[in-house]
């Protein structure tokens, strides 16, 4: 390997093994579309009238204090979803060019998305249940639960794969 070039050469023993977008690492990537569209439909779904009448009500002082929980909560989520969106299309982009930086990034994004799920269950499971529903506790136990098993799997897979080693070297 000569000084002036960062780029592993093709007799490297360190390049041994499986290179290129294919295998296991399909998954991820079909797993980071998936949640975009899912992400955009949870967007969607939270951003209503209401959500939004309740919001001005929040600023202006005039709303009930039993609800300023939920409508903490709800913007918390639209912040939040709209951030792992952003870094979801990051991390596409990065895979698709072969960025070095993309066992980062999606060690970022997986961990981002289970503190993200942690803090969503936390702050629902301090709100009256009148206020919060029994779908919308389960929905948050799922989506914390889907964030446990995505971290476990993908973060360790993007540290130590050799085909992640030999594709991202750009």
């Amino acid at each position: 390997m000569s000084d002036a070039t960062s780029e592993l050469s093709p007799g490297d023993p360190s390049t041994e093994g499986p290179k290129g977008i294919g295998g296991f690492l399909v998954l991820p990537i079909l797993g980071l579309l998936l949640s975009g569209f899912l992400g955009l439909a949870s967007l969607i779904s939270l951003i209503t009238p209401d959500t939004w009448s309740m919001v001005t009500l929040l600023v202006q002082g005039h709303l009930q204090d039993e609800l300023v929980g939920f409508v903490v909560v709800s913007v918390f989520e639209v912040v939040s979803i709209i951030a792992l969106l952003f870094l979801n299309a990051w991390c596409l982009v990065a895979i698709f060019n072969e960025r070095r930086n993309v066992p980062t990034l999606m060690a970022v994004f997986y961990g981002g998305s289970l503190a993200l799920a942690l803090i969503d269950l936390l702050a629902l499971s301090q709100m009256p249940p009148d206020v919060v529903t029994k779908a919308d506790q389960f929905d948050a136990m799922r989506d914390f639960m889907r964030a446990v098993v995505a971290a476990a799997i993908w973060i360790p897979y993007f540290l130590v794969s050799k085909r992640v080693k030999n594709t991202f070297v750009h």
